[in-house]
């Protein structure tokens, strides 16, 4: 129920108000945060990438656009390091 002061003015609500107002803010800032969210996943899986075949003297290696080495990382067989000697030093296990 509302309360008036002497002017006639009102200065409280009821809780049904102010439980109205709680979850209207909830629910635009939920809103906000999807679309928020959206725009993001939008913008990390619109972007694109080219790959290319180049010849080294180890043979063909696929590379990224600025020239860089792609790996692919496989398990090791039999749980055996297939990388050493100064492989490590490179790529440690």
């Amino acid at each position: 129920m509302d309360k008036k002061n002497s002017g006639g003015r009102v200065v409280a609500h009821d809780a049904t108000t102010h439980t109205a107002i709680v979850l209207t803010l909830a629910l635009v800032l939920g809103v906000i945060g999807f679309l928020a969210a959206g725009s993001v996943a939008r913008s990390a899986s619109e972007k694109s990438g080219s790959v290319s075949l180049r010849t080294t003297k180890l043979g063909p290696v696929l590379v990224n656009a600025k020239g860089h080495t792609l790996y692919m990382f496989a398990k090791y067989k039999n749980g055996k390091i297939s990388c050493n000697g100064s492989c490590v030093k490179f790529w440690p296990p």
